[in-house]
């Protein structure tokens, strides 16, 4: 397979697209949502595994569009994630017009977004607030952003409180026995909700943790701390890991379909965690390329990905992970099981919103993280041949900007 022709494939469907196809209607860049957000850092890592300069003048384009518009993005934590590639732009180009919009954002992240319990980042999206809820997802959407900026405007008190968000979500998400991450987590109610162990939301984890300890390069404490967790989690995902490279929406239970963007996120933080030398045994080479391989097979002609799910149940909404994976366009009805349980005091959410759609991003960053892993490898060549990494980071990048499973192709290529 040409990785880079594969990577571009999906850059250009991501370009073009507009949202008007009917059987697409949520593929489109034109938000500022967490799907767009994961797509863009996927077409970074893109840009800077091949250095192709109008990959470069795009993201620049997208961010000059988005933020001369009148109307700014509401904010929450699935908005934050956008701010993570607009932060390694200003690190590239060092554009003024930039500065003001990161200190704003990471003012906010650090002042004003709703705190649970010991001081952990509430789980407010635009729709629900999520009150004194810890989700697996906002390890990726805010505190990356967080520590990345901290690292470009050298505020390492920024570095700080992204690890303590690291910490805090391992003490109540991690399951001690297993090492998986449970979804989520209430104080209010002090339980893990269902106790599922979503494969997306351990996927967030395996792919941030790691992707935390690339941006700081930190060797204290709590990233000793956060990397123990992470490859906990890496061996009891290795355990769980289907023969056809896939892993199930519910990492440990088998009746549940294999789903695609999961096994991409999980691909890219195994196979960066292998390039930077964190896991030294063989498994692990077999495991990501397995399942680096499972995600390119399901790309399809258009760039698309496919076997992946949509927005992910409600952390309570147990039953809602045995659906059929599916990609659902604007203006579709979500199944009951999609909406948020009401004995939990989470009221239901309106259908057919386009909002709903949000889980678009994921698959991009997961694929071109992978293949950046694959290519750059400074790992032994017996290990890893030069696969073309950043063709599955971009593959991801699609996907998740499609809102469908392209982009779970992306993020893998990156690693």
């Amino acid at each position: 397979m040409d990785y880079q022709a594969t990577a571009h494939k999906v850059l250009d469907m991501l370009k073009h697209a507009d949202g008007n196809d009917p059987s697409r209607g949520h593929l489109t860049m034109n938000n500022w949502e967490w799907p767009t957000g994961v797509a863009l850092y996927g077409i970074y890592k893109t840009y800077q595994q091949y250095g192709d300069k109008a990959i470069l003048d795009y993201l620049i384009g997208w961010y000059d569009d988005m933020l001369s518009r009148e109307e700014q993005p509401h904010r929450n934590v699935n908005t934050v994630a956008p701010v993570l590639t607009l932060t390694c732009l200003y690190d590239e180009t060092r554009n003024p017009a930039y500065l003001p919009v990161i200190e704003s954002w990471a003012s906010w992240v650090l002042e004003e977004m709703p705190r649970t319990e010991y001081g952990g980042l509430q789980h407010c999206t635009v729709w629900n607030k999520h009150y004194q809820q810890l989700w697996c997802d906002t390890l990726f959407m805010v505190c990356l952003f967080l520590a990345k900026a901290g690292v470009v405007l050298d505020r390492p008190q920024w570095i700080d409180e992204a690890e303590y968000q690291f910490l805090i979500h391992i003490r109540y998400l991690q399951d001690k026995i297993t090492g998986l991450f449970c979804h989520g987590w209430t104080f209010d109610r002090r339980h893990n909700f269902a106790e599922a162990r979503w494969a997306r939301g351990n996927a967030w984890f395996t792919a941030a943790a790691i992707e935390l300890e690339d941006i700081t390069r930190r060797d204290n404490a709590a990233m000793r701390m956060i990397l123990s967790a992470w490859k906990d989690q890496v061996l009891a995902l290795w355990k769980y890991q289907r023969v056809n490279g896939l892993f199930t929406t519910l990492i440990d239970v088998e009746e549940t379909y294999c789903e695609t963007s999961a096994t991409a996120a999980i691909a890219y933080g195994v196979l960066k965690g292998v390039r930077m030398g964190l896991l030294t045994d063989e498994r692990y080479v077999d495991m990501g390329r397995l399942a680096a391989k499972a995600v390119l097979d399901q790309i399809d002609e258009t760039g698309a990905v496919q076997g992946v799910s949509g927005h992910g149940p409600h952390p309570a909404a147990l039953q809602g992970h045995y659906r059929h994976p599916h990609c659902l366009w604007a203006g579709a009805d979500l199944p009951d099981a999609h909406r948020d349980d009401a004995e939990h005091g989470q009221p239901g959410r309106l259908r057919g919103h386009p909002r709903w759609l949000s889980w678009k991003g994921i698959c991009t960053l997961i694929f071109t993280g992978c293949f950046c892993a694959l290519s750059r490898a400074s790992c032994t060549a017996a290990y890893l041949p030069p696969w073309r990494t950043a063709a599955i980071f971009q593959a991801a990048a699609h996907a998740a900007a499609c809102g469908c499973s392209s982009a779970s192709a992306t993020w893998a290529a990156t690693a």
